[in-house]
Formats: structure tokens, sequence, C-alpha cells
């Protein structure tokens, strides 16, 4: 008897790799922006771009009225090779302590961008605003079946999707000579359609083509606020120093979700869904009739805790000669700010940064339905259950650390710049205590780019064209041990979670992006 599904819980973790975007989070690569990108996301202490807004605010202050606009194609590689738990009874065909097939992630990519403005309204101060999104990869497709069995992986992940588009609004001051302060506030706006599988009953040796039930859940959140703070100070013509912080509130989804009983069987392996049973919470009667436990819908909530985010930076520019003195601090409180264009004024630079991912705030995924007394109000067609009240699924993760080393080499005056970076975070994942929603081993990787500037005319408006390259080499997370603890499957009988885990074996992971972007100097 079906009670509960896993679907959105597990399902929905995958909905993290595309979080909020920011530095050295576990659920991103580092790091958006034309320039960030291609310095392995060294860029804090540089900011001299309009992505600013959403990386360090206070690098808007002294930048020249400009917008700036990217698009990245994330081609990542995820791979799972599930060990089937000790004391997992499950009738599949594979023994206890035993490694299941391998499966890997099949989606094709989506695009992602951002679009940035900032102008300067006095020579000290200067507002910024766009549409950013997260660094994130927004699809994963893993198989429903392999070799005609269920696939081993469906109580973590079958498919998602999300969607997430961040408007901000900035502002930067020099309070200081040479010295920056700025804030940004964004709105989020938040998309997911997520899929996993969860066995109807724990007791006995259940045949999972009988037992297993597919949820899918899609939800919105129109609203997740973030924001960022930042500082920006030129210590001198060879130095420059920042630093930000960023904050999101979790994404809180309502929505609904589809279920779908027998969509594990043999049948439904050779392509005939003609006796799956499908349940629809959006409608009146949740696909039962006679039902009217689903009233006007939204019986789906779901929540992801997003981490905050710090990152600090030195950067050594060696200007050219004849701008040799336009970033040094000025003398006076009232005498003009620079401004800062380092294809123009730069010969190259070399910076360092420190990042932190508070990423153990991520304790769990959180799906909750409609409930009473404990137990679940909405029925299951084709079952004899109900969803549960409480659906979350427990992670745990560490806090992330990363260190970033990258620079520019403006190649021809005014005209040409190539660049390149290099990157190592912490490992973020405890082995077994994780799903497939990020790629969250000890991560090392390497970045190249360039842009190139058209000049509209001469000491006037100018294109600036730029493409970045990512590689990222993620270190497997293993827990192979069948004795070993880790994410049980919800379940559809009490106590709603099975006594084993299915979260055993070892992840596998990689990532490449291409970037292109344009910008255009008023």
């Amino acid at each position: 008897m079906l009670r509960a599904s896993n679907v959105a819980c597990v399902a929905a973790a995958g909905t993290l790799l595309s979080g909020a975007a920011r530095a050295s989070n576990v659920f991103e690569y580092p790091e958006q922006g034309s320039e960030a990108l291609g310095r392995g996301g060294a860029w804090v202490a540089r900011a001299t771009d309009p992505i600013a807004i959403a990386r360090n605010p206070a690098g808007l202050a002294g930048q020249p009225s400009r917008g700036s606009v990217g698009y990245d194609l994330g081609l990542r590689e995820t791979c799972f090779t599930r060990v089937k738990a000790a004391s997992d009874p499950t009738a599949d065909g594979t023994a206890p302590g035993a490694a299941y097939p391998r499966v890997c992630d099949s989606a094709a990519p989506i695009p992602i961008g951002y679009l940035a403005l900032v102008r300067p309204i006095t020579p000290r101060l200067a507002i910024g605003a766009g549409v950013v999104t997260p660094s994130g990869i927004p699809r994963t497709s893993l198989p429903a079946f392999v070799g005609g069995a269920p696939a081993p992986q469906r109580y973590l992940l079958l498919e998602s999707t999300t969607l997430m588009a961040i408007p901000t609004v900035a502002a930067a001051y020099e309070a200081l000579p040479g010295l920056r302060v700025g804030a940004s506030l964004g709105w989020g706006i938040a998309w997911v359609r997520t899929a996993a599988a969860a066995p109807g009953v724990i007791e006995g040796a259940s045949r999972p083509a009988d037992n297993d039930v597919k949820v899918a859940v899609s939800a919105l959140d129109a609203f997740v606020p973030r924001a960022t703070l930042g500082a920006h100070w030129t210590a001198s013509p060879l130095v420059e120093l920042g630093a930000s912080v960023t904050w999101s509130d979790a994404i809180d989804a309502r929505g609904d979700a589809v279920t779908e009983a027998n969509a594990f069987t043999p049948r439904a392996a050779a392509g005939d869904r003609s006796r799956i049973a499908r349940g629809d919470t959006s409608r009146a009667d949740c696909g039962r009739p006679g039902s009217a436990a689903c009233g006007d819908g939204g019986n789906a909530e779901l929540m992801i805790p997003l981490p905050a985010t710090a990152a600090i930076g030195v950067r050594i520019r060696v200007p050219r000669a004849s701008t040799a003195t336009r970033h040094a601090p000025t003398t006076t409180a009232r005498a003009p700010a620079t401004t800062r264009d380092p294809i123009d004024d730069e010969l190259f630079d070399l910076e360092l940064d420190v990042t932190w991912s508070g990423s153990s705030s991520v304790d769990r995924i959180g799906l909750r339905f409609p409930g009473a007394l404990g137990a679940g109000t909405i029925p299951v067609p084709g079952t004899a259950g109900n969803l549960p009240p409480d659906a979350d699924s427990a992670r745990r993760y560490r806090d992330v650390v990363g260190v970033r080393l990258g620079g520019d080499l403006v190649v021809v005056p005014r005209r040409l710049a190539i660049r390149a970076g290099v990157f190592h975070e912490s490992r973020a994942a405890v082995p077994g205590h994780v799903g497939l929603e990020a790629l969250s081993g000890r991560r090392v990787g390497l970045a190249l780019g360039a842009t190139a500037r058209i000049p509209v005319r001469a000491d006037g408006p100018a294109f600036d064209v730029s493409v970045g390259y990512l590689k990222m080499f993620v270190a497997d997370v293993a827990s192979e041990s069948p004795d070993a603890s880790g994410v049980p499957a919800v379940a559809g009988t009490p106590p709603y979670r099975t006594p084993w885990p299915v979260s055993l074996g070892r992840i596998e992971g990689g990532l490449d992006v291409l970037h292109v972007g344009a910008a255009y100097r008023f």
C-alpha cells in the first residue's frame, strides 16, 4: 500500500545545483561573468564589469556607463554506481552488498545567462541593475530503467529542471579616497520540476516493479529575497582589495504533484503506459473520482536552503605607463574619482581570492503535503495510500572553503586581453549522506578566456566581445561499504522511511562550461 512518495523530496534536491549565484557554492561553479569565469572566479578585487551587481557591488563605483550580457553552456557529467545496503531486503535481483549498473546523467544542456547595467550618477556614486541567473546546471535527466529493470538511482533522482531569474538593483559609493562600498538587493523567482520514485511499503522482500511509484512535483516561488554587501579598496596604484558577502532566503515553493502507480513494471519498461494509474494534486479529486481532498490545488510545499557565502581577495595590477597614476587614491575627499577600465589602463594583473560557503546549512530538502494527526490526506490513485505530510529528505554537507588564482594580460592595449585562472574547493559531501543534486566532491579547475574591444569611435563608445572556457575536475564521493549509514528512501508506511539507505555507492562527476559575452561602453 502506498502511503508516501519521496518524489520531490529527493528529486527536488536536483534543484540545488541551480540555487542563487555566489562564490564557492557547492551547487554552482565559479563563476558567472565574462571576466570572472575566464579567471577561475578570482574577481572580487577586480569587479570591473556590471555583473558586479551580483558579485561585489562596491565595484560599480568608478566603472564607466556600460551594459553587459553573457551566456554559459554547462556540460556536466554525473554518474552513480549504487551499492545495495546489507539490510536492504528488496527483491530486485541484486544481492545485498553488490553493485548495481552504473547510471549517468544524459540531459541536454540549457544555456543560462545574465544582463547587467551600470550608470555613474556622480564621479563617486553609481547605480546598477540587471537580471542574473545562478551559475549552475538547470537540467538533470537520469534513466527510469536499466536493462528493463527499474534504474538503481530512482529513489534519489530521475529528472529535474530548474529555472531561476534574479532581478537585482545595486548602488555603490566611493566613501573615502579609493575606498568603495556597495550593496545589492535581488528578487529571485524560481520554478522547479523534479521527479523521483518511492517504495510503497517497507516490509518484506517487495518487488520494485509492483511496489514503486513515480512522483513528479512542479512548484513556483515568486519571491526569494537576496542581499549582497561589498567593499573595494584601491590601496595603491599597484594593489586593490575586495570583499563581499551574500545572503539568500531559502526557496519555499508551492505547487502540486503528479503520481504514477505501476510506472516501473515490465510493461511500462517496454513503453506501454496503458496500465499506469495517474494522480494529480492540482485537481479537486486528486485524480481519484469521488475524492475532494485536493481542493484548489497548491498541495505541495518544497523547501530548499541556499547557503550564505563570502569572498575576500587581493589584486596586484601593473598599470600602463601613461595611466600609472589614475588608480592612486585621491588626495582629498573632494577630488574626482577615477574610471576603472583594465583593458584600457593595465598591462596585466594577478588576483588571489579566498571563498567560503555555509553549505552545512543544507541539512535537508523539505517536502510537505497536507495531513492530519500525523497522517497524509492526499490519496494516491492506483494504491490504497496517501502522500505523507512530512517527506523531508536529510542531507549532510560541510562548509566549503575555496582558493582562486587568476589574472589578465593585455596583449594589445585597448584592443585585446587574455586571461586564465585556477581554483580549488574543499569537499562538501559527507559520503553516503548526499544525493545527486551537486558535484560535491573536492573540486579543482582551470579556466581560460579573452576579450576583444571594438571601438565605435576613438576615446568613445566601444563593444567588448568575450569568450571563456572552464574545466572542473571533481573527486569521487564514495561510501561503498554495505554496512554504512546513508540517506533512506521516503516510504509509504510508518515511519515513512526505509530502515536501509539508498545512497551508498560511488558518485563521479565533472564539468565543462563554454561562455560567450558582450559589453557596450557608452
